[in-house]
């Protein structure tokens, strides 16, 4: 194989391309010495390429030494490529996909993706992006090109699911380059996903502010939301209806205009909720960042909280136990979920696992704090998933 620069990897033709995986699998032992490849047929169908376009691979790999095509009996393995030096880098790097990093949850998966990571002798990038919702999608974009273009190993994404990204990550996809999604995802893109069950969350929550005497439940959104948010309108919805028997009152489903809450949106919110013919008597946020919106907001409108409207957040972030009063919410475990994602992109990058996008939903837990039922005299938690794991795509 021709050397080539990292960044002249989008210009690979696609043999080189399937060369270059194979190649990957060989050297992380995924296969053995001995051992045949896959049927032709099978790997053309994998690669979604053509038979002639393996034949040329497999003819690359041959010229180093590492293949030979056997008449009748298919590819045999005569030599595995040498492992790679632990410090060249260009085959320990992946990299993680994230904006905020000063944000608890942003931080928490990252720590749990570096702590993968780095037992198993690979060094993680952070590619932080944008704050600012308007910047966020273009500069992921960015970031995700370079590093494509770069010759990354693998890549773990916090996605905005705009159109772009969703063509550059099914082109990484593509060459070879494995994918994990977190948190949220876009759908129908082939590649791992870890995340929360976040309708049936949702549907925790709503159910407890059922159980309190809550009627007249206020569901607080965003636009343009992630499929996180979406799943978790989807749980509030199911919950209504099966308490109900038909759809949420559209009054009661409010949306914001900022991904993180402001307390001018917040002030606009509570008081559409409460002027309402029938008032809202409770308000199931989103996150926990609109949710701390409302107890400001509020504040400044001598709303009582718990007692004129009870509130529930999502995520659990550090703030929750020393707001006044103190925040009802769900329990995420980022920084479990940042293991799991590293897991998952180790075996891709490995070639431990070949086989179908994984799914794998982590635990929730609705902790019951002030905000929702009044001074409790502490917090306790209800389980609301338990997580499990599918092979099927989204």
């Amino acid at each position: 194989m021709s050397a080539r620069r990292p960044d002249d990897l989008s210009r690979l033709p696609a043999y080189l391309t399937v060369a270059r995986t194979l190649h990957a699998r060989l050297r992380s032992s995924g296969y053995l010495a001995g051992e045949y490849l896959p049927p032709e047929r099978d790997l053309a169908r994998e690669f979604g390429v053509s038979r002639q376009t393996i034949r040329r691979a497999v003819q690359e790999l041959s010229g180093q030494g590492l293949l030979i095509a056997e008449q009748g009996r298919g590819t045999r393995i005569v030599a595995l490529p040498p492992q790679p030096n632990p410090d060249d880098a260009q085959f320990q790097l992946a990299a993680l996909v994230i904006y905020g990093i000063e944000r608890s949850s942003s931080g928490a998966i990252c720590r749990g993706c570096q702590d993968v990571m780095k037992q198993a002798g690979f060094h993680i990038i952070l590619a932080e992006t944008a704050v600012e919702e308007a910047r966020r999608a273009d500069d992921e974009a960015a970031q995700i090109g370079s590093l494509i273009e770069r010759g990354i190993n693998g890549l773990i994404v916090y996605v905005e699911a705009t159109a772009r990204n969703r063509a550059l990550l099914q082109s990484a996809v593509d060459r070879g380059i494995p994918v994990v999604q977190i948190d949220r995802y876009i759908p129908g893109l082939a590649c791992d996903y870890v995340g929360v069950d976040n309708a049936a969350a949702a549907r925790t929550v709503t159910q407890h502010l059922w159980d309190m005497g809550h009627r007249r439940i206020a569901f607080l959104t965003q636009g343009n939301a992630p499929s996180s948010v979406t799943e978790r309108g989807s749980g509030y919805a199911a919950a209504i209806a099966e308490r109900t028997g038909g759809a949420p009152d559209p009054d009661l489903v409010y949306t914001t205009g900022r991904t993180v809450g402001g307390e001018d949106d917040a002030l606009v919110a509570l008081r559409t909720l409460l002027s309402l013919p029938d008032p809202a008597t409770a308000i199931f946020a989103i996150n926990d960042d609109i949710a701390l919106a409302v107890l400001r907001a509020a504040r400044k409108l001598n709303v009582r909280i718990p007692d004129d409207i009870a509130l529930v957040g999502f995520d659990d972030l550090p703030f929750c136990e020393i707001t006044s009063p103190t925040l009802s919410t769900v329990a995420q475990p980022f920084v479990e979920s940042g293991q799991a994602a590293a897991h998952f992109l180790l075996d891709r990058i490995t070639s431990r696992y070949r086989g179908l996008p994984r799914h794998m939903m982590m635990p929730t837990r609705l902790v019951v704090r002030e905000s929702s039922v009044g001074a409790i005299g502490g917090s306790h938690g209800t389980d609301s998933t338990t997580g499990g794991l599918t092979s099927l795509s989204r």
